[in-house]
């Protein structure tokens, strides 16, 4: 059985409460590292290297989970999965987070590709052959 493809908007949803929680996180580790909170430049340098490296073993180990979800998806009831709807190999969910990346980096359209495809996926889904899907 096949599940909907999930909205765009529950998508950006579920990426905002995953970011909210690794910015908490890396913010705090962040602090204890450098001993300054937000405003000093050690605290910048440490905070940017630890989200990306939190978000990204952070995505490929819940996305590569049985589930497919991190937290925000679970949250919005939405997960990811291949074209077949199976769960994601960790490099395929690994090739799925740098092609992220490579959304954003392209003023975003990457992302809001999945306002005009078919199957809902943004560049960074077409690149790694996922879906984004509505959960039971």
């Amino acid at each position: 059985m096949t599940h909907p493809y999930a909205s765009f908007w529950k998508r950006v949803a579920s990426t905002f409460i995953d970011w909210l929680l690794i910015a908490v996180f890396t913010g705090l580790v962040s602090l204890l590292i450098t001993g300054e909170f937000a405003g000093g430049e050690s605290f910048k340098q440490a905070n940017t290297l630890l989200y990306f490296l939190f978000y990204g073993i952070y995505s490929i180990a819940f996305e590569s989970s049985k589930t497919g979800a991190t937290v925000g998806k679970r949250i919005m009831r939405i997960r990811v999965c291949t074209t077949r709807h199976k769960s994601m190999s960790v490099a395929q969910a690994a090739l799925r987070y740098f092609a992220r990346l490579l959304s954003f980096l392209l003023a975003g359209f990457g992302c809001v590709m999945a306002l005009f495809t078919l199957k809902r996926q943004g560049l960074h889904d077409q690149i790694a052959r996922t879906l984004v899907v509505e959960t039971a």
